[in-house]
């Protein structure tokens, strides 16, 4: 006659559970790398070759020469499918001895940037939405035309003069560069993913008004 099993002989053994616990984790790494190397590989900072305050036509603007550290990997990336958004946050401040500092003009700045695989062209979109995009089948040099020598506006010499002389100030500027939704290659994947491609720039510009 058959002996009934007991229930602790239904039990995984330590030895075993050990062993399909480091199979599953071995997978998921596996998985992983196959999710990330198998598309391409963001860069990894941005390259600011200028960044400063000039005045253009009575306007206080920053001048911005602004790149990343690896072009070939961005142009993978969007080859592959990935919608980029490209802000730059500029905040204006005025010392203020005893109190917080007055804010004087917050702006937000966003473009973006995309492949079109039907005529292999990027695509640059500037934060002015009347503006016609941008198009090149060379990134590079539609990086260089779109993102050299970048002019924005900050606030008219008139509004800081109303403020009288001698006046302390700093400009605050912040660069991101996001993914516009999920990327193509991890639509269906679980893994965890960030929408931040590069870690953000930020840079504090003093002057005396």
């Amino acid at each position: 006659m058959p002996q009934p099993r007991s229930i602790a002989s239904g039990i995984l053994s330590p030895t075993v559970a050990k062993g399909m616990r480091l199979f599953a984790g071995m997978a998921a790494l596996a998985f992983f790398l196959f999710v990330f190397t198998a598309y391409a590989l963001p860069p990894q900072r941005f390259v600011v070759e200028k960044i400063r305050l000039l005045t253009e036509n009575g306007v206080l603007c920053v001048a911005l020469d602004l790149t990343v550290d690896d072009e070939d990997g961005l142009r993978d990336l969007l080859k592959d499918g990935a919608e980029l958004g490209l802000s730059v946050n500029i905040t204006l401040e005025r010392k203020r001895s005893w109190w917080s500092n007055k804010t004087m003009k917050e702006d937000s700045h966003l473009s973006h940037l995309r492949h079109d695989p039907l005529t292999r062209e990027f695509i640059y979109f500037a934060s002015d939405s009347s503006a016609p995009p941008s198009r090149d089948k060379n990134l590079t040099r539609l990086l260089h035309t779109v993102l050299r020598n970048t002019l924005l506006p900050v606030l008219p010499l008139s509004q800081l003069a109303a403020e009288g002389a001698n006046n302390e100030y700093h400009v605050l500027v912040r660069i991101d560069l996001n993914y516009e939704g999920i990327p193509p290659w991890l639509e269906k994947s679980p893994v965890f993913w960030s929408s931040e491609v590069l870690p953000p720039y930020e840079e504090v510009l003093p002057f005396q008004y």
